[in-house]
């Protein structure tokens, strides 16, 4: 969340930028990039990040580019943190969810996207992470801090078969089921039933079978064997589904009955579908994320209007798109520059059909733009581009999809804030766009408007 995301997307009037800077804490990393006002680039991120706040009052950090999504308005007696950068929580592919009632032991291998990380679960089950680490999420043990700008290997000799980052932490399915968190627990997100920061991985949600996973700013979600979605963490807005507002260092129950094959989780709202392909959201409402035809927030799931057959869904900072059973792509909520495909800026609180005749099969919100693949293996992007991250050579915003340059045949795509990342068929990762602590895996911290090759683990 993270399907982060993403989302109105920073850039506008300084001073609010500067605001958003003073609230974010040190130990959200984005605040790295802000910190260093001295730089054209630093200032360049802090305007960006003023369009979000604008757009909804509070946003994160920007390198996190969250779309303008509220700050939580915890109503719990710690605040929520401004610093829940927006969610780019790891994006859907348009695969079916196993049917059967079993505890996962096949390792999906993949890449996944954080908030200014990025972690790969490989073959064999082994996971690596690499990008910021102030909050321990990358997983390596030690008191955090020390960031990487190439895969490092998550501590505790575990084997995954899905994983999930957040804005500043991380989760993961092991065989078997069980649940893994680490990194930032501020409001109970690793569902550790605390709220202490962890730097290596600690079981959570304990006495639950997940068989898939999705992390946001500030809370988490999964669904287990009979299909039952339960979430944890920060519900300022509802976006934990069980009918409340209060945090909870544990699971609880989505509100409804629905069965669900998969969740993908947002700045805060969280999206799901069920069985039948039927979108159901909650949470956080302000652009219309939610799909239901208002600006609402909603404690409890609503059915996205349409009555449209998703195979996939992704949830940005403050925008959802998906993908149907034949290829066509839908988004609504903020469409800061373009983010929602359909050549305008407007935001739409019910889907609208992203330009353009391409056939997709995964798709991915980041903070505020998004990015998707094609059943021949082409990627395309659209929405804001500030640094790179629709990685088609250039830094111009689109508000219709662009190719993504290179020449590269994927098989799934992730956005989070403001960086991409792709996998081929054959297993190798390629990401492109923001890279203020590495995150891109390249073994620099230069941010990149085209795909780089990530650095495989070892070297």
């Amino acid at each position: 969340m993270p399907e982060r995301a993403q989302a109105g997307h920073p850039r506008g009037d300084s001073a609010l930028a500067l605001a958003t800077a003073a609230a974010l804490r040190d130990s959200v990393r984005l605040a790295d990039s802000m910190a260093l006002a001295s730089s054209a680039e630093a200032r360049a991120a802090a305007a960006d990040s003023a369009d979000s706040v604008a757009a909804a009052t509070a946003d994160a950090p920007e390198g996190v580019e969250l779309d303008a999504t509220p700050a939580p308005e915890s109503r719990r007696p710690t605040p929520p943190r401004p610093e829940e950068r927006r969610p780019a929580p790891a994006p859907v592919v348009a695969a079916p969810a196993p049917a059967a009632a079993e505890a996962p032991t096949r390792t999906r291998f993949g890449i996944f996207t954080g908030g200014l990380h990025t972690c790969l679960v490989s073959g064999e089950g082994r996971a690596y992470c690499w990008g910021g680490n102030d909050e321990g999420q990358l997983g390596t043990g030690g008191s955090g801090g020390s960031r990487s700008s190439s895969p490092s290997a998550v501590g505790g000799d575990l084997r995954f078969v899905d994983m999930a980052p957040g804005l500043s932490h991380s989760c993961a399915i092991a065989r078997g089921g069980g649940v893994w968190c680490w990194g930032e627990n501020s409001h109970g997100q690793l569902g550790d039933r605390s709220e202490t920061a962890r730097a290596a991985p600690v079981r959570s949600a304990t006495g639950h079978t997940f068989r898939s996973i999705a992390a946001g700013a500030a809370h988490t979600c999964g669904v287990d064997l009979d299909g039952v979605a339960w979430c944890w963490g920060s519900d300022a807005h509802g976006q934990l589904g069980d009918g409340g507002v209060l945090d909870r260092p544990y699971p609880v129950p989505v509100a409804g009955g629905q069965r669900f094959v998969r969740l993908d989780v947002g700045w805060n709202f969280t999206c799901g579908l069920t069985e039948s392909g039927r979108a159901m959201c909650w949470g956080d409402n302000s652009a219309g994320q939610l799909g239901d035809g208002t600006t609402t927030d909603r404690r409890r799931p609503v059915p996205v209007q349409g009555n449209i057959e998703f195979a996939a869904i992704t949830a940005g900072s403050a925008h959802t798109c998906g993908v149907t059973r034949d290829g066509a792509a839908y988004c609504w909520g903020r469409n800061a520059s373009g983010g929602g495909g359909d050549g305008s800026t407007s935001p739409r609180s019910t889907p609208v059909r992203v330009l353009g005749d391409e056939r997709f099969v995964s798709i991915a919100a980041g903070a505020v733009h998004t990015c998707a693949v094609t059943s021949g293996g082409e990627a395309w992007c659209w929405g804001r581009n500030t640094y790179g991250q629709l990685g088609n050579g250039d830094t111009s915003d689109s508000g219709e999809p662009v190719r993504v340059a290179g020449g590269h045949a994927f098989a799934s795509v992730r956005a989070f804030g403001s960086h991409t990342c792709a996998t081929t068929p054959s297993g190798e990762a390629f990401c492109w766009g923001y890279n203020s602590d590495g995150q891109l895996g390249d073994g620099t911290r230069t941010h990149r408007t085209r795909p780089v090759y990530v650095e495989r683990p070892g070297g």
